[in-house]
C-alpha cells in the first residue's frame, strides 16, 4: 500500500508560498544565512556553464551579465548584509506580545505546570509564544503542535491519567514543514502532512544519512512513515486521540489562506535585497579604486626602472612637462548609486509604517489619528487578535487531552495588546534606525530624513555642524 503513495506530495498553496517563506526567513536572520545563500535553493551549487571552477552564485546577489567569474566571485566573497528586516519585525512583534493575558489558563488547575514548562523545553508560556509570533511576523506563518507523551501503561479511567503525570506540551513547527493538508465540508482542518529531515549515524564514526519522517495528523490519531538513505517510506507507528481535532495551530500574520500568510517584510523584502545589491556593487567599485593610481606624464621608456616608489623614494625630473600625479576615481555614477540606495532604505521604513496606519479613509485630522487605534483596525491589531485566537485554541486541546470538562474551556481568554500607537510604533522604530546609524549603517542626512526633517531643517543642520566643525578646529590650532 505505501510503495503506492507518493508521501511528499505537497499542497499547491504550500508550492506557492515555499521560496516567500524561505526569503523571509533569510532577510530576518540576516549574516551568513543571506551572504553566503548559494544557488537557487540555497545549497552550495556547481559552476555555470563556462564558468571556473569554485565559483558558486549567491542566490539574492544579481551578477552583471558582462561581470566576469573572478569579480563576481570577489563580490560574492566581500558581501556584507545590514539587516534592516530585523528591528522592523522585532519591533512589531513585541507590540503586540507586550501585556499578554492568559489568566484563564492559571484557573484550570491541571495546565499549572505548563505555566512554568510548556514545550518540555523549560519555555515558559510567554517566551514560547513570544518566539510563535516572531517567527510567524518574520515568515508569514509559523505551526504549532500540541502533542502529549506516551504513556508506559494505558489509562483506562481519568484517575489513572491523572496519576500518570503526563502532561501535554507545545512544539513549534516551521512553514515549510507543514507540507499539505484539507479541510472538512464544516470548514474545520481534516488533516495535516508534517515533514521533517534529519541526520542520523549508527554509532560513533559511523556514517551519517539522511532520514526524512513523514507525519500524518489527522482528528483523531496519527500516523507516522520514515525513509532512510533515500530509500523507499516504511510505517513507523502511529496512535489515536480523542481530540476531535486536528492538533495543530497555524499563526498567521497577514492571512492568505487558513494555513497560509504574509509577512511584516514582504511588502519591503525585494527593496532589502535591492539595498543588500546596491551595497554589494558600491563596495565592489570602491574596491576596485581603492588604491589612487600614480601616473608618470613625459617619462619615456628608458625611464620606467627609475620610478620605484617606497618611503625614502626621491624622484629627480629635467624635462618642463614631466611630472607624476595621482588619479583617483570620481565621478556622478558613485553619487547616483549612494542616493538610490538612500532612497530605497527610506522607502523600506516608509512602506513599513503604512502596517500601523489604520485602514480606512478616517486618517486625516489629529482628531481621526487619536481615534486610529480605536475605532479603526489596522494591520497590527487584526495579527494581535488572530494570534490570540490561536494562542486559546492551544489551550483548549492542551486541556482536552487532559480530558477538561467544557465549562472549564469556556473560562480561557487570551488577550494580546490590540491597542497602537501609530506616532509610538514610528518612534520606536526611528530608534531602530538610530541605533543603525551609531553602528555605521545609515548616513546622517538618512536618519534626518527618517526623524521627519525637511530639506530647510536639515540644510540648517548641515551650517551648524559646519560651524562647529570650524570652532573645533579654531580651539585646537589656538590650544597648538
Amino acid at each position: 500500500m505505501t510503495d503506492s503513495l507518493n508521501f511528499e506530495r505537497t499542497h499547491p498553496l504550500y508550492d506557492e508560498m515555499l521560496p516567500v517563506y524561505r526569503r523571509n526567513a533569510d532577510l530576518y536572520t540576516g549574516g551568513h544565512t543571506v551572504e553566503r545563500a548559494f544557488g537557487a535553493s540555497g545549497h552550495a551549487a556547481g559552476p555555470a556553464p563556462g564558468s571556473m571552477p569554485g565559483h558558486v552564485a549567491n542566490k539574492y546577489l544579481t551578477r552583471h551579465p558582462l561581470e566576469k567569474d573572478e569579480q563576481y566571485a570577489i563580490r560574492v566573497r566581500r558581501a556584507a548584509y545590514r539587516n534592516y528586516a530585523a528591528p522592523i519585525v522585532d519591533l512589531f512583534s513585541s507590540s503586540v506580545t507586550d501585556g499578554v493575558d492568559r489568566q484563564g489558563v492559571a484557573r484550570i488547575s491541571r495546565l499549572d505546570p505548563l505555566l512554568r514548562d510548556c514545550d518540555r523545553q523549560g519555555n515558559t508560556p510567554e517566551r514560547f509564544f513570544k518566539d510563535v509570533i516572531t517567527r510567524a511576523a518574520a515568515v508569514g506563518v509559523e505551526f504549532v503542535l500540541i502533542d502529549m507523551p506516551e504513556a508506559a501503561a494505558p489509562a483506562f479511567t481519568e484517575a489513572e491519567a491523572r496519576l500518570s503525570g503526563l502532561l501535554p506540551y507545545f512544539v513549534r513547527i516551521p512553514a515549510e514543514n507543514i507540507i499539505a493538508w484539507d479541510f472538512a465540508p464544516d470548514g474545520s482542518l481534516d488533516w495535516a502532512v508534517q515533514r521533517e529531515t534529519c541526520l542520523e549515524a549508527a554509532g560513533p564514526f559511523e556514517a551519517y544519512q539522511t532520514i526524512k519522517v513523514i507525519t500524518l495528523w489527522r482528528k483523531d490519531g496519527w500516523e507516522r512513515y520514515v525513509s532512510r538513505g533515500g530509500g523507499p517510506f516504511e510505517p513507523a507507528g502511529g496512535g489515536e486521540h480523542t481530540l476531535g481535532r486536528v492538533p495543530i495551530v497555524p499563526f498567521i500574520y497577514e492571512r492568505e489562506s487558513a494555513m497560509t500568510g504574509r509577512g511584516v517584510t514582504d511588502d519591503v523584502a525585494s527593496l532589502i535585497i535591492r539595498v543588500f545589491n546596491q551595497d554589494s556593487e558600491m563596495d565592489k567599485m570602491l574596491f576596485d579604486a581603492a588604491v589612487p593610481l600614480l601616473v608618470a606624464y613625459g617619462v619615456d621608456e628608458e625611464g620606467e626602472e627609475v620610478l620605484q616608489r617606497a618611503s625614502s623614494s626621491l624622484w629627480r625630473f629635467s624635462g618642463a612637462d614631466t611630472r607624476l600625479e595621482y588619479v583617483e576615481t570620481s565621478g556622478a555614477s558613485y553619487s547616483a548609486k549612494r542616493q538610490q540606495t538612500l532612497d530605497d532604505i527610506d522607502s523600506i521604513r516608509e512602506i513599513s509604517l503604512r502596517q500601523t496606519r489604520p485602514r480606512g479613509a478616517q486618517v486625516e485630522s489629529a482628531e481621526a489619528r487619536r481615534l486610529d487605534a480605536v475605532q479603526i483596525s489596522s494591520q497590527l491589531a487584526d495579527f494581535a487578535r488572530n494570534a490570540a485566537a490561536s494562542e486559546r485554541l492551544c489551550w483548549e486541546l492542551a486541556a482536552s487531552y487532559l480530558g477538561e470538562p467544557a465549562a472549564s474551556l469556556a473560562e480561557l481568554e487570551i488577550k494580546y495588546n490590540g491597542c497602537f500607537d501609530p506616532e509610538s510604533v514610528r518612534e520606536k522604530l526611528t530608534e531602530s534606525y538610530l541605533e543603525l546609524r551609531r553602528n555605521g549603517d545609515l548616513s546622517r542626512e538618512t536618519l534626518w530624513r527618517q526623524i521627519g526633517l525637511n530639506d530647510e531643517q536639515i540644510r540648517l543642520e548641515k551650517e551648524l555642524l559646519a560651524a562647529e566643525s570650524t570652532l573645533q578646529t579654531l580651539s585646537a590650532d589656538n590650544a597648538v
